[in-house]
Order: structure tokens, then C-alpha cells, then sequence
């Protein structure tokens, strides 16, 4: 696939190559042809869908390139709206909202793009460089080394990521048992019970982990402050208790939703209510 490069943001921001979705055309003999039309009256919808968001994704990049960021933004929003998700999107749509010098909303989309692509330096690089813009810096309590390497274990790769990888082991493990059992040479034979062994203990690890990155996406919510100062109270009514202020780009947990307030949780620890329409969940 050909890329071409966009500007960069900053000399220490960094951007994704553009990218062009290319069409493939392929010949198909007249006798299949019939045999194809069911699908392809289905495929050719979706294939339109696709051309749409890629091409509004060249626009958005060719918008951020001439500086026009509102508009590059509300492109990219556009590409969003038509259920395309990816990280590139997120992480481009931060970068323009980072350039209109909306924090909030730039950490919360590079944190969307580093949930689909935990791997990526440059998530991780300009995320680190909007927290560094905003008020709060929330300190976190400090966890054993045992509890740092876990999870960073689980944070190598996203969910889809770990899925796919299990499959494949999965399939690796189907194929050495068939070799075990129709192969008629004994080396063959070994050689596919110890890829059955071997895909199959690979498998089972990446079960688990699949197992507790869905239950943490289930279980732990987390949601970023958009608005520029808020109120957090000691419960859910505007009469309580002011317990703290955050501002925005303020990362937290959310625990609880009751009407249009919500229960967020610090990394610190602290614990209050806040106005829904205050915050965005990532």
C-alpha cells in the first residue's frame, strides 16, 4: 500500500503517513458469474461505505495540512459518525484537536487510539505531551514491580489483537491433531502432537488474557473532563458538598451513573459526583 506523509504538528509532535484505501479489480469467468451476484449486490454497498470514509479521511488530512484544524476535525468526527473506527482516525482527530488547543477532547481521542493500538509510540508520544498542557497531574499511589510487569503484559496488545493471535494458535493446535492422527509417517506424527501441544498451551494463554481484557473493558470505565473547570461534590446533587475541582483533561474512573450525574474515581483515590455533561467516557 503506498503512504505518503503528512506534516508534523509540531518539531516534537508526530503525525501517521496518510493513507489511500487502492481498488482491486478482479476477473471473474462467466460461468461463476451468477454464482457471485447475491454477494456482490451485498459487497458493493459496503464497498461504496468504505471509499466514502477513506476519501473524507484524505480530505481531513489535506484540511490539517493547509491548517484548517475545525474543519479537519469535524471531518474526521464525519468519518466517525459513519461507524468507521480506527486508530488512525482517533489519533488524527486528537492531533487537530490538540491544535485548536482543545485538550480535553485531544486526550480523549488519543486515548480512543491508544485502546485500538497499544503499541504505538506515537499515541503514547502525544498523549504524554497534551497531559503535560493540562492543570491537573493526578499522582498515582505506587504498585509493586509484580503488579507493573502484569500489566504491562496485558497492555502489549488490544483486544482484537489477542483474539486473532488465539485463533491462529487455536488453528495451529486443530492442525497438529489432524496431523497426529491421518499422518502415516511417525516424524510427522511427533512432529504434529508437539505442535498441538505447544498452539494449544499458546491458546489457552491467550484465552486468559482475551478473558481479562474483556473483563477489564467491561468493569473499568474510564472518561475524560471536557469542560474547562467542574464542580465535583460529595454526592449526586448540586446542593452537596464540594469535594475537589478537576479541570479539563482530567483523566478518571467512572464507577457510577445516577441520572445526569456521575461517580468518578482519582488515580489518587479521591471520590465524588459530577455533572454527565461535564465529562466523555474513552
Amino acid at each position: 500500500m503506498k503512504k505518503t506523509s503528512i506534516p508534523k504538528i509540531s518539531p516534537t509532535e508526530k503525525t501517521i503517513p496518510q493513507k489511500k484505501v487502492l481498488r482491486h479489480r478482479t476477473s471473474v469467468g462467466f460461468p461463476l458469474l451468477w454464482a457471485f451476484v447475491g454477494f456482490l449486490c451485498t459487497f458493493a454497498p459496503m464497498r461504496i461505505f468504505a471509499d466514502e470514509a477513506a476519501s473524507l479521511f484524505q480530505q481531513g488530512n489535506q484540511q490539517y495540512q493547509a491548517g484548517q484544524y475545525a474543519e479537519a476535525a469535524a471531518t474526521y468526527e464525519e468519518i466517525l459518525a459513519l461507524g468507521k473506527e480506527n486508530w488512525q482516525v482517533y489519533y488524527n482527530l486528537g492531533n487537530a484537536y490538540f491544535k485548536l488547543r482543545q485538550h480535553g477532547k485531544a486526550i480523549l481521542n488519543y486515548e480512543r487510539a491508544l485502546q485500538r493500538n497499544r503499541r504505538s509510540e506515537d499515541v503514547r508520544f502525544n498523549l504524554d505531551l497534551a497531559n503535560l498542557a493540562i492543570t491537573d497531574h493526578i499522582p498515582e499511589p505506587p504498585r509493586s514491580l509484580i503488579v507493573v510487569w502484569i500489566d504491562a503484559a496485558l497492555n502489549v496488545f488490544s483486544l482484537q489483537q489477542v483474539a486473532l493471535f488465539g485463533l491462529i494458535f487455536w488453528v495451529l493446535m486443530f492442525l497438529g491433531l489432524t496431523a497426529n492422527l491421518i499422518a502415516g509417517n511417525r516424524s510427522w506424527q511427533r512432529l504434529g502432537r508437539r505442535v498441538a501441544w505447544g498452539a494449544g498451551a499458546a491458546g489457552l494463554l491467550f484465552a486468559l488474557i482475551f478473558a481479562t481484557l474483556l473483563y477489564r473493558q467491561r468493569t473499568e470505565r474510564y472518561g475524560i473532563v471536557l469542560q474547562k473547570r467542574v464542580i465535583v461534590h460529595s454526592a449526586p446533587d448540586a446542593e452537596a458538598t464540594e469535594a475537589f475541582i478537576l479541570h479539563e483533561g482530567a483523566k478518571f474512573q467512572l464507577q457510577e451513573e445516577s441520572g445526569q450525574w456521575a461517580r468518578v474515581r482519582l488515580a489518587d483515590g479521591k471520590v465524588g459526583w459530577l455533572r454527565r455533561e461535564a465529562v466523555e467516557a474513552i
